[in-house]
């Protein structure tokens, strides 16, 4: 009995350390509620094209257009390190990827997705939704 109970004992000992947050990061909720007119003559949001909207979100949001009735949108925040005032991603010359200034994670606008750097998570993704006329973009 008392091989036994020192066995289960380090069993749960061997294991208790593989019960971690797999989640290395954390972007806090911020309510975010808007509308964009893409189509306005004043609009440069066009198919494949973006726009930053600063005052919005945890660090910004990046809106990106997919196609004429599809858009993304996602927090400036960079994955990796999201507590860091200047980790707040940027979209390079091409125009579809977004680069970590801090960290060089780069992300593909087109799903949020990492392809290199040290980040893992993709982007906090808002959600958006079009009528025509406007894109809503909301959490």
């Amino acid at each position: 009995m008392k091989y036994l109970l020192q066995f289960i004992i380090l069993f749960m000992l061997l294991f208790a350390g593989s019960c971690k947050d797999e989640t290395p990061y954390t972007i806090p909720y911020v309510p975010v509620g808007f509308s964009v007119y893409p189509n306005s003559l004043d609009s440069d949001l066009g198919v494949s094209r973006y726009k930053y909207f600063l005052r919005v979100g945890y660090r910004g949001i990046v809106v990106y257009r997919l196609a004429m009735d599809q858009f993304m949108a996602y927090d400036r925040a960079c994955t990796f390190d999201s507590q860091n005032l200047k980790a707040i991603i940027e979209v390079d010359a091409t125009g579809v990827v977004a680069k970590c200034p801090v960290c060089g994670s780069q992300y593909l606008l087109t799903d949020g997705y990492p392809f290199k750097g040290p980040a893992t998570n993709a982007l906090l993704k808002y959600q958006t939704s079009w009528n025509g006329f406007q894109v809503v973009i909301t959490n």
